[in-house]
């Protein structure tokens, strides 16, 4: 069950990483072949960066909005890098809960962000390399909710109680 840790803890910083770079860098849209690009955080238009420089007034609500849940799904990352990593070092199934909890919600942060940065309209655009990383965070995030699941299955068989309730609950 410790190979498991091990594997979800690398996908875990892989992608944590991924988002992060996703974050930073400016090119989540490209305009005009290139010449001026945006990103969530700074806007480059002809050469000219700015902090805080809005394409349109509804660029500025997706960006707020595709950023907030990016660093969201960069904390449940982190959190979830966290937990695994705990796991691993233990060898304990108490952190395999809040683990896939963390890894779960991630995932579903990371996608809204994807979708919602989708909105974006403006003429000339390409999406850049920045939100294919960003889209590479949420397959990578979704691939370790998808062995997140499989140990869970596993530990709950290996146990040899597949439908029973998790130690220290109740069940009605």
């Amino acid at each position: 069950m410790q190979m498991f840790s091990a594997v979800t803890s690398c996908m875990a910083f892989v992608t944590s990483l991924i988002a992060m770079v996703s974050i930073l860098t400016n090119h989540w849209v490209e305009i005009d072949g290139g010449k001026s690009y945006a990103g969530l955080i700074q806007f480059c238009l002809d050469g000219d960066c700015q902090w805080d420089r809005p394409l349109t007034t509804n660029f500025r609500g997706v960006v707020q909005t595709t950023l907030a849940y990016m660093v969201m799904g960069l904390i449940t990352l982190v959190l979830s890098l966290v937990m695994w990593l705990l796991e691993t070092r233990n060898n304990k199934d108490s952190r395999l809960i809040p683990g896939t909890f963390f890894t779960t919600f991630s995932c579903i942060f990371l996608l809204v962000a994807c979708c919602v940065f989708t909105e974006v309209s403006v003429s000339g655009q390409e999406f850049g390399y920045s939100y294919g990383l960003a889209w590479a965070a949420f397959g990578m995030s979704f691939l370790m909710f998808q062995v997140c699941v499989y140990r869970s299955v596993k530990a709950n068989m290996d146990n040899g109680c597949f439908n029973c309730a998790p130690q220290g609950s109740s069940t009605i």
